[in-house]
C-alpha cells in the first residue's frame, strides 16, 4: 500500500496558487454551518499531515474556502482526497419557466428538439424555442415538450396526437 502524505496548508495554498489566489482573496473558511478567518484555519492547517491515498478519508468534507466569486470544497472517492476548485457559474441568457431537472425530463427535451428541427427544416413551422412547443402540420395541435417521451421516438417520429408522421 502506498502512502501520500499530504500537508493541509501547503495542498490548500498550492491549488490557490494555481488559480492565482491569495490569502487575500479568501473571505471566510466553513465547515457546516460554522465558520473561521483564514488565519484560525491556516494557523490550525499547517500542522495536519495526511494520508491523501486510497482509504479512509480524514479532512471533513464539509471544508470549503470561501472567496468573493469562488470556493474550494473538499472532494473524495473510495478514501483518496483532494481540493476542487469552483467558480459561480455564468448565468444563461435563456430564462425558462420549466427548467430541466430529472434525467428523463433532459431526454425527453432531446428528443422534442430532434423533432422540433426536422419539422422546422422539413415544413417551415415555426418553433416556438423559449417556450418549447410548435404546431403539428398534419392536426394543427401545439406540441410541447413535455408531451414527448424519448422512449416513443426512437422507431418513428410521430405526432402524440394525431400519429401523423414526421418523417
Amino acid at each position: 500500500m502506498v502512502v501520500k502524505m499530504e500537508n493541509l496548508l501547503n495542498e490548500t495554498v498550492g491549488l490557490l496558487v494555481k488559480y492565482n489566489k491569495t490569502r487575500q482573496d479568501i473571505d471566510y473558511v466553513m465547515a457546516g454551518d460554522e465558520w473561521c478567518t483564514w488565519e484560525d484555519f491556516e494557523s490550525r492547517a499547517k500542522g495536519i499531515n495526511y494520508d491523501s491515498g486510497y482509504g479512509l478519508a480524514e479532512i471533513n468534507r464539509d471544508l470549503c474556502v470561501v472567496g468573493k466569486d469562488w470556493w474550494l470544497r473538499r472532494r473524495e472517492y473510495d478514501g483518496a482526497e483532494w481540493w476542487e476548485f469552483n467558480t459561480m457559474p455564468t448565468k444563461p441568457k435563456t430564462q425558462t419557466r420549466r427548467i430541466l431537472i430529472t434525467t428523463m425530463e433532459k431526454d425527453n427535451y432531446k428528443a422534442w428538439r430532434r423533432v422540433a428541427k426536422l419539422v422546422e427544416a422539413d415544413t417551415g413551422t415555426m418553433v416556438d424555442w423559449h417556450e418549447k412547443f410548435f404546431v403539428c402540420p398534419e392536426c394543427g395541435e401545439p406540441l410541447y415538450e413535455m408531451d414527448w417521451d424519448w422512449y416513443e421516438l426512437e422507431d418513428e417520429l410521430k405526432c402524440p396526437i394525431c400519429d401523423g408522421s414526421f418523417q
